[in-house]
């Protein structure tokens, strides 16, 4: 690595850097670097380690993004999920999750008082259906995890299969918004559309579905407006809109559209 003096951009120096592992963030001099057995902040001036973690073999990591500094590490096979601090290497959760071994990839978002943990496994689709992401966002089909960010305790688990998530959503929603298109390949059949379109809301606050649709009507990028005095949120898209009302204590049971 190349240093540079702030005040001029004259270079000053040259650091090595580690020659295992990935780089997952960016600090000022300071890297977080992934070698998939250790989980380091490493200083580029001084070409040591600030901190080191090590984690159990076929864990997964990513950098969290939108503000958190923070580091999530995931174990499918043991069924461990861990955030850490990305400053020091504290300890921010470590909680226990349904182990499943075929978890490709995990996403993690963050609110004001919560973590949500949401994870992909590649279905298993037969007859040559592909579901397919809406605008690119990832695919989520397995477990859906929240947590309680000030004492870390893991506080409502539910299944979301065949959906995508826009991560571009608003963080302070109280809901998630899933949506996908199902390609099917075609069949000898009067007006058949090759693709079906899926929308799923589930509320933030235990994790109950509150909204669930299949049809064959596009979905395109959407955008939630919300009146928080009012408690009521719109999800906008192309040719529809789907009114929420919230109410002060979360449903008890899953609720499915007509």
């Amino acid at each position: 690595a190349v240093v540079l003096r702030a005040a001029d951009g004259e270079q000053v120096a040259t650091r090595p850097l580690p020659q295992d592992g990935t780089q997952l963030s960016k600090q000022g001099r300071n890297l977080l670097v992934w070698t998939g057995r250790t989980l380091q902040k490493f200083d580029v001036w001084t070409g040591k380690n600030i901190w080191e973690k090590r984690v159990p073999p076929g864990s997964k990591a990513i950098a969290m993004q939108r503000g958190e500094n923070a580091v999530a590490v995931l174990n499918p096979h043991q069924g461990n999920f861990a955030i850490f601090d990305a400053d020091d290497g504290k300890l921010l959760i470590d909680a226990s999750i349904e182990a499943d071994g075929r978890i490709d990839s995990f996403l993690v978002l963050r609110n004001r008082d919560r973590y949500t943990l949401l994870t992909h496994s590649t279905p298993k689709q037969a007859n040559g259906v592909q579901v397919v992401s809406i605008n690119n966002s990832p695919l989520v089909n397995g477990y859906v995890y929240g947590f309680d960010r000030k004492t870390g305790r893991k506080i409502w688990t539910t299944r979301v299969e065949n959906q995508s998530f826009d991560v571009n959503q608003p963080a302070g929603l109280p809901v998630l918004v899933f949506t996908a298109r199902t390609y099917r390949p075609f069949q000898r059949a009067p007006a058949f559309n090759r693709n079906q379109y899926s929308l799923a809301v589930i509320d933030k606050r235990n994790g109950r579905s509150i909204f669930s649709e299949a049809n064959e009507q596009s979905l395109s990028q959407f955008e939630v407006t919300a009146d928080p005095a009012e408690k009521k949120m719109t999800v906008n898209f192309y040719r529809s809109s789907l009114h929420l009302n919230m109410i002060n204590e979360p449903i008890a049971s899953p609720v499915k559209a007509k």
